[in-house]
């Protein structure tokens, strides 16, 4: 049961992690893509779902250990 448990938690951390990591990732996309050729517009909707994916993910993860913190009484 102790097990399950753990295992469910570090699978409801990792999803937000790779959630933030791909918006990271399309962020870099986008900035590459617009130094990379001068005559295209910079890709803003790309950029700001990246974006948004890389605070909600971030957002989650602190929000989880701010939780648990005061959960122990440790904050």
């Amino acid at each position: 049961m102790l097990l399950a448990q753990r295992l469910l938690a570090v699978l409801i951390i990792a999803i937000p992690g790779l959630l933030s990591a791909y918006g990271w990732n399309i962020m870099r996309d986008a900035l590459f893509y617009s130094f990379a050729s001068t005559d295209t517009p910079f890709p803003t909707l790309k950029f700001i779902a990246g974006l948004f994916l890389f605070l909600l993910g971030i957002a989650f993860i602190a929000g989880w250990f701010v939780h648990r913190d005061k959960k122990k009484k440790q904050a």
